[in-house]
């Protein structure tokens, strides 16, 4: 039961650190990139258009 509590253990850690630091990190990554992109597709120089 030992080495089944431990890989329980374990995978609990993992998965709490890659959703608290390595998922928000790749999104703050992406974020300013698919901004880019986006206002690359639609043409909008610079926020809203009137």
């Amino acid at each position: 039961m030992r080495p089944l509590a431990i890989a329980v253990v374990g995978g609990l850690m993992v998965a709490m650190v890659l959703t608290l630091f390595v998922v928000p990190s790749i999104y703050l990554i992406i974020s300013p990139v698919a901004e880019k992109a986006t206002r690359w597709v639609t043409g909008a120089a610079g926020g809203v258009e009137e």
